[in-house]
């Protein structure tokens, strides 16, 4: 019984041991530890990808080969383009919360999120969580960081449906079968009505905000650092008509793309495609490269 005791209190010791050494290590690397299993899942993505889609990849470069090159650098252009205003919608959408960032650190938190975000679960609304660092270390609140790209994100979602209204009316004016699609917009619709109303429970401090609070007290210093920050209506106008703009420029690109794969393009069909596929990567709940599967 007594070696027993002793073997307990000698595994005892090692463990906490074993503890002591390990929690400051896991503390102080986490970040590195974090972006090694980060790396590895995007590698495991990647070779799945490759095994997946080997044919269609095939396929891809054989349409290439094919396409017009004239057309092919104007689409590289035009995502050229994209990405800039992209990045010039986070500009202003942190100008909109009275925060300065800088056009280069706003594309290339733009970039970084985008590319995570095929790999997420709602992926354009997820990724808006990652990627704070580099903007930290601006002198910006990571509460403010989300503020700003929460606006980013909702109105990304609010242009969409200001374009598709009109583009419906008009399809439907055309005799145009939509119904799965109006379904869809409605969704995105009433998604974009939830947030408006979440975001004025939470800032009134209304039924949401009381179950907030209850359930993580912390929240109320956040929401309340929050509401000193007064929104600036012009650069939110301005984060609206860029990200109306980054949706015409959505639509160029598709019909870029009928051009340089030798179709015979519409505006209107490439006004059709970009819409419907944009909205139905918002409301879908899965990784977006499966909905994008759907469009082949």
């Amino acid at each position: 019984m007594i070696l027993n005791m002793k073997r307990e209190r000698s595994i005892s010791s090692l463990s906490n041991h074993f503890k002591e050494r390990v929690n400051p290590f896991l503390h102080e690397n986490r970040i590195i530890i974090a972006q090694f299993i980060f790396t590895l899942f995007f590698f495991a993505i990647g070779i799945w990808f490759i095994k997946h889609e080997g044919a269609e990849l095939v396929k891809v470069k054989n349409v290439l080969i094919t396409a017009k090159w004239q057309w092919i650098l104007i689409g590289i252009g035009l995502t050229a383009i994209y990405i800039l205003l992209q990045g010039q919608m986070y500009v202003f959408a942190f100008a909109s919360v009275r925060n300065k960032v800088s056009l280069i650190d706003s594309t290339i938190l733009f970039i970084k999120r985008n590319f995570i975000s095929i790999f997420l679960p709602a992926g354009g609304i997820s990724s808006l969580a990652f990627f704070t660092g580099e903007i930290e270390s601006k002198g910006i609140k990571k509460t403010e960081i989300h503020f700003a790209s929460s606006l980013y994100g909702f109105i990304g979602i609010l242009s969409v449906t200001v374009v598709a209204i009109p583009a419906f009316t008009y399809a439907i004016l055309q005799g145009t079968t939509l119904s799965g699609e109006l379904y869809a917009l409605g969704a995105v619709m009433i998604l974009s009505l939830a947030l408006i109303v979440i975001h004025r429970s939470i800032i009134k401090k209304g039924i949401l905000f009381k179950m907030l609070v209850k359930l993580s007290p912390a929240i109320e210093v956040i929401i309340n650092d929050l509401q000193n920050k007064k929104i600036d209506n012009k650069k939110f106008l301005l984060t609206v008509l860029i990200s109306v703009l980054i949706d015409f420029v959505g639509i160029a690109h598709l019909y870029v793309a009928m051009k340089a794969l030798n179709f015979n393009p519409s505006l209107f069909a490439a006004l059709m495609g970009y819409i419907i596929s944009v909205i139905f990567l918002i409301i879908s709940p899965f990784l977006r490269v499966l909905v994008q599967s759907k469009f082949r």
